[in-house]
């Protein structure tokens, strides 16, 4: 039926997971005059409002940040309880995010690309930023 297929096209999110969205939205850092964003969902914030880190709300997030006016590349930095962290990374127009990736011994593509790390989140923004300024000329 109409609706079923609706429901399986669309996203359903927990009023929980809204509110974690909203917090990594609003503690997200733009660099290089907003061209990139890094956004950051901790371990500990999940906890706190009891969500499921199975149940992720990153499309949400990407289709967000990737819309904020001149927003190149966006990354995305889920940390775990056992120091372990994935980052995702997007990008638009020629940008190839997957050679980044690739240099921290993940995979992907050109515009969606991510890698796992046991690195401190504030080491991987580092890091990633002088990878993204040689890549880009930033």
């Amino acid at each position: 039926s109409p609706s079923l297929m609706k429901r399986r096209i669309e996203p359903v999110y927990s009023h929980d997971s809204i509110i974690l969205a909203g917090d990594i939205l609003r503690h997200s850092e733009t660099f290089f005059q907003n061209r990139v964003i890094f956004a950051h969902d901790s371990y500990r914030d999940r906890k706190h409002l009891n969500i499921d880190s199975t149940k992720r709300n990153s499309a949400l997030l990407y289709q967000l940040l990737m819309a904020v006016e001149g927003v190149q590349i966006v990354v995305l930095i889920k940390e775990e309880q056992d120091k372990v962290c994935y980052v995702g990374m997007r990008s638009k127009d020629q940008i190839d995010i997957g050679v980044i990736a690739q240099g921290f011994g993940g995979g992907g593509h050109k515009n969606a690309a991510g890698f796992q790390t046991n690195k401190k989140v504030s080491e991987i923004k580092n890091e990633l930023l002088n990878e993204i300024r040689k890549l880009c000329r930033f």
